[in-house]
Order: structure tokens, then sequence, then C-alpha cells
């Protein structure tokens, strides 16, 4: 042991060392772990049994205390092909663009005003004392739904009557409808008002174009003027040609005149006489070339020169003469070919004049005849498509249809007892849970051994199992209780046997005759650890002695005896004479506590020493049950009369403040602390 009577000295923690000491390093505590949450469910395990129990049966009892609704259901279809039209080329199947925003509205369309009023009206399903005439109607039990994946709407109505549900379901349903009908009518008379009455105006507009056009016609006393205008056009093609024609001709005769007044008469020869002068010229020149060669041969004296001279003047004159007439007709021509241009220009100016006036008569009325033909092609496509219109109109049906009507339904929708059974299960069930682990975590208690040693630096030296069969039994030594032991009694007694050993062992040859049991609070199991212990020290054929020194709880006997303790420390009887004896050979003496007494803290006080001193040398061994270390005073003085101490926490139960406080008294007093023991611990 490393703990003396006096200051401790730094030393390192061994098995047994069993309070922090100088030095010492306190390891942190562990986190908690999912095992320690699952510990903590399975402590509370009956008080979350309870709070189930409970939910499970309240939610029943209200569940039947309910009144019970029914539902009635029907169904709407959307339709997702809808034709634009019956009858004409409109005869065409169309997909609606958003099918989502289509069902939804229509999801809101029957949450209307306009379609619940009239149902709430005649089934009376407004809320009592509300005016009928405020505000929209909202039926609360109305529930509009669509099925995933679908394009179908289904109306429901929960009612306290089956028929009723049913009813309402059907009557919005069949309302919605004759909803959809009357707005799509309503549209169409509006639609073919208005086009009725574009359409008079339309009429109007065509036979004032066709009226404008008949005036026209009259005015310029033709049926078609495109047709003179086309007549026209071809003069002035003819008359242009001509023209051109004679521009040339009147430009080669002013050249010919122009070449022949210039007095050359070889130019004569491009005119159209030019044959007679070429003969001429011809004869001229065989005169000359005779008169040349007569002139050589016979002189100019000679009669033949003269004859020849004569004939060359004489053909000269014929010349002249020819090359005049020539020149005369060359310039009548001139004349007349220019008097023609003249002609022909004057005629063109007059028919392009003409042509332009009535090719301008022409346009206008190809505007007129192109406005009156296009207001009868307005008008009779405007008409047609009327009339189309109106049959569509009667024949159109409405894009939502009755898929299912509901019918009365003979189980109630509400209230489910399973349900609200099952939820109040599962939320009983998860509420205890987590209320369990919470209360666990938040009120810190010694779970395993690795938690006192992180918050104290103490070793325990052994973890005793829980015994299910010794709860809520306060006879820790009746008659009879050794003689059939169950397994977790036996898994106990030799976790007791394995702590005497242990404590002899850390107690050395100074083997302590007063043992001290303590705990820091009530309920921890310190007086079956006391038991148990001096059980242990008397098999061994050790005389012991189990003194009860609770004297304000004792748990020994079910009822206090006539004497026991409290009457050995207030002198009113022997202590010897209080003690019971063993019942069996291995069974130990038990001194009970006795009866209550207020004097208990002074008693302890003035006389516990001489009565322990006594029982030291009658017996091996003594083993007291003290009190609740921390509750009351009179553990002080029985712990200053002990030899050695046994500090017992119990799992679950005791806290790390309490422990730690009532090793820091057990060290101020240099008590002889020889183990520590976790009791009660589960899964030891």
């Amino acid at each position: 042991m490393a703990v003396v009577q006096g200051e401790v000295a730094p030393v390192a923690v061994s098995e047994l060392s069993v309070y922090p000491h100088r030095g010492v390093t306190v390891a942190p505590k562990p986190a908690a772990t999912l095992g320690d949450y699952l510990d903590a469910i399975y402590r509370r395990r009956w008080w979350i049994l309870a709070l189930v129990v409970l939910s499970v049966g309240a939610a029943f009892a209200v569940t039947k205390r309910l009144p019970r609704m029914y539902d009635g259901m029907a169904t709407l279809d959307i339709e997702r092909m809808t034709p634009s039209g019956l009858v004409g080329p409109e005869l065409s199947t169309q997909v609606a663009p958003d099918m989502d925003q289509v069902v939804a509205t229509h999801m809101r369309m029957i949450q209307s005003d306009a379609v619940l009023r009239p149902i709430a009206v005649k089934y009376d399903l407004f809320e009592p004392g509300a005016s009928e005439r405020r505000g929209p109607v909202r039926l609360k039990n109305l529930k509009i739904t669509r099925p995933p994946s679908t394009y179908l709407i289904q109306i429901s109505f929960r009612a306290p009557k089956p028929e009723l549900a049913a009813n309402v379901a059907n009557a919005i349903a069949r309302n919605y409808l004759a909803q959809l009908q009357q707005l799509q009518r309503t549209q169409w008379e509006t639609l073919s008002v208005a086009t009725r009455r574009q359409l008079a105006e339309l009429k109007d507009k065509m036979e004032s174009s066709n009226e404008a056009l008949l005036v026209f016609q009259r005015q310029i006393g033709m049926v078609d003027p495109e047709d003179k205008t086309n007549v026209l056009a071809a003069r002035l093609i003819q008359l242009n040609t001509e023209f051109a024609k004679a521009q040339s001709d009147r430009a080669a005769k002013e050249a010919v005149y122009d070449t022949l007044v210039s007095g050359s008469p070889e130019a004569a020869e491009a005119s159209t006489q030019g044959e007679q002068v070429k003969r001429l010229l011809e004869r001229r020149s065989e005169a000359q070339q005779k008169f040349a060669d007569v002139k050589t041969i016979y002189g100019d004296r000679n009669a033949e020169y003269k004859r020849a001279a004569a004939q060359l003047q004489d053909i000269d004159a014929q010349i002249r003469v020819a090359y005049n007439k020539v020149i005369k007709r060359a310039e009548a021509e001139l004349r007349e070919t220019r008097l023609r241009e003249s002609n022909l220009s004057a005629a063109y100016s007059k028919t392009k004049q003409e042509a332009d006036a009535v090719s301008a008569r022409a346009v206008e009325y190809r505007l007129l005849r192109q406005r009156a033909d296009s207001d009868r092609i307005i008008y009779d496509e405007l008409s047609r498509k009327v009339g189309e219109a109106e049959i569509n109109s009667g024949l159109r049906a409405a894009p939502v249809r009755i898929a299912d009507l509901a019918s009365p339904d003979s189980h109630p929708a509400s209230p489910s007892a399973a349900l609200n059974c099952a939820i109040a299960l599962l939320g009983s069930l998860l509420i205890g849970c987590v209320a369990a682990v919470i209360h666990d975590v938040r009120r810190e208690r010694f779970r395993t051994a690795d938690d006192i040693r992180a918050a104290c630096g103490a070793e325990v030296v052994t973890v005793l199992p829980t015994v299910r069969s010794w709860r809520g039994r306060n006879d820790t030594l009746a008659e009879g209780h050794y003689q059939r032991p169950d397994a977790d009694v036996l898994r106990f007694r030799e976790q007791i046997k394995r702590l005497r050993n242990a404590f002899n062992q850390a107690m050395g040859s100074d083997l302590p005759r007063v043992i001290v049991v303590v705990s820091p609070s009530r309920r921890d199991g310190r007086s079956r650890i006391a038991s148990e212990f001096g059980l242990a020290y008397s098999a061994l054929g050790q005389r012991t002695l189990i003194m009860d020194a609770d004297l304000r709880n004792p748990v020994r006997r079910r009822t206090r005896p006539a004497a026991g303790l409290s009457s050995a420390l207030s002198g009113e009887a022997r202590w010897r004479d209080a003690v019971l004896a063993a019942n069996g050979s291995i069974a130990p003496d038990v001194l009970p506590s006795g009866p209550q007494d207020d004097r208990v803290s002074e008693l302890v006080h003035k006389r516990l020493d001489f009565l322990v001193d006594e029982a030291a040398r009658d017996y091996d061994v003594v083993v007291i049950d003290s009190p609740p270390f921390l509750r009351y005073s009179e553990c002080l003085d029985i712990v200053r009369n002990a030899d050695a101490v046994i500090v017992v926490a119990r799992a679950g139960h005791t806290e790390p403040r309490e422990f730690e406080t009532m090793l820091r008294y057990l060290r101020r007093m240099n008590a002889r602390v020889g183990a520590v023991v976790l009791n009660d611990v589960e899964r030891a």
C-alpha cells in the first residue's frame, strides 16, 4: 500500500491505489460511445416501456372517443390530347405545353368560391356562426390532390356520414364540370358577338370597295382599262420602231444630199439616180480618151478634132443636166423623209400621252379591284371560320371529365386506431430513448471502472455484477437465503471473494480487524456488500461480526428488533445481548441497528469507540455498515474507529462529484482505504 498515516508520498499508481495521490496525473474522461448510449437506454428500459405503454394506451383511448369521419373521393381526368377544332382545317390534336401547370390550374379552380359556394349552401357546410356572404367559401374538410405521375385530380371530402361525404365530393366534381362548360359557352358567345360585328364591318367595307370600282369603270367608259393599255403599248412600240427607221432614212438622205450639193458628180453614184450619171461619166471618159487620141493624131485644127471636142462638150452638158436632176430628186426625197419623221414623232408623242393617261387609270383601277377582291376574300374566309367556330363551340367537349364518382365508404377514414397507436408507439419510443440518453449524458454517473479511474485516478479492485433477484429486497441475511443461490448470486460472491483476497494481500501482515464499508449516498448496495464481505470472512473460519451502524435507515431486518446498536450506545442494553447469533456454521453474527433514537450523532461520537474495541477483542473481523457518508455526520466517527475502509460506488447511480468529495474527506482523515468497489454493473 502507498497510503500511510499522515502525508501521502508521490508514488506511481498501483493496482490498489484507490484515490488521487499528489503528483498523480488524472486521465481525461473518455468520450461517450454508442455502447454508452445503448447502456443508458437499457438501464431505463422499464421507464421507456412504461412511457410507451402509457402513450399507446392514451392514444387508443383518445382514438376511441373521437368521432368517426368518412371519406368520399371523386376522380377527375385531365385530357392531355385536346383537339383544336372539330370541323375545318383546325381538325387536329394538340398537346398542352405544360401539363403540370394545367393540372395545378384545375386544382386551384376547383377550390374557387364559384365552385364551392353552391355546394356549401346546398349541404349547409358553413362553419357555425359564419355568414354565407362574407369572403370566399373554404371547406376545411375538402382535400384536392394529384396522384404522382398521373393526370388525375382526386376530390376528397371528409364528413361524419359516408353518404354526405360521397354526395359532396360528387357535387363538387359535377359543379366544376358545369362551370367549365358554362365558361366555354360564355367565351364562345363573346367571341362570336365580336366576330360577327367585325364581319358586318368587313361586309360594308367590301360593298364600298365594289361600288367605288363600278363608279370608276363608268367614269373611264371601259370595263377594263388594262386591255386598252396593252393596245396602246403595242402601238407605241410600232411607232417607235417606224420613227427610228424614219430617222435613219433621213440621216442617210441628208448625207447623200449634202454630198451632191458639194459639186462632185461622183457623189451622184450613191443616189437612186446614179445609173444615168454613171453611164454619162463612162461615155465622157471614152470621149475624153478619143479626144486625146484625135488631138494627138490630127492636131487641134482638124475637123475630127473639132467633132471630138463638140461631142465631149455635148456629153458634159448632159452630165450637168443629169446631175441637176439628181440633186433635185435627192432634195425632194429628203423633204419627204423629214416630213415622214415629223409625222411619226407627232404620232408617237400623241400615242404616248394617251398611253400614259390610260396607264394611270389602269393603275387606279387595279388598286380598286385589288382592294375589292381582298375585302371579298377576307369576308368569305371570316364567314367560313365563324360558321366552323359556331359548330365547334356546340360540339367541343370540356378538357376535364369525371373518371370515377365517389361512393359511400363503410369503413371510417379517421380516426385510425392502428395508425395513432403506431405513431404513439414510435414517438414515445423515440422520446423515451432520447430522454434516457439526454438524462444519462446530463447527469454524470460512474458507468465503468474506467470512469472512476478517469475522474479520480483510483483503481477499482472489483466490479460486482447485477443480481436481479436481490432488487427490492432488504433481508440481506434472511433465513434460507444462502441455501439455493442462483447464477447471478454465485458470480457476485466470486467477485466478493476476489475482493477479500485482494484486500488481505494489500493490507499485508497488518490485517485490519475493523473494516468500514462506505458509499457517498443511499442505494449504492453498501449494506449488501458489507453482508457478503462479512460472509466471505466467516467462510474462512474467522469469527465475523456485521455491525449495522446505519441507525437511521437500517436494512438488516424488515422490522427493528427490541435491542441493537442504538440500545447499546444509549446504555439501555449490552451489545452482546443484542447480537443475533449466526444461522449456520459459516454465517457471521449480526448486530442490528436497534430502535430509532434521535441522539444518533451524539451517541456514536461518545461511545462507538469503546463498543468497537470490545467487538474487535471478541471477533476476528468486524464489518461495519455505515450510513451514507455525505448525508450524516456520524460517518466521520465511524471511519475514525476503523482500521480500513472499503469505498463503494454504484454504476449508473453514484455521481463523480460526490465520490470525489468522499475521497477528499477520507484523505483528510488519513483513512486507510483498502479497496474501491464498483457495484451493480450490468455487463460485468
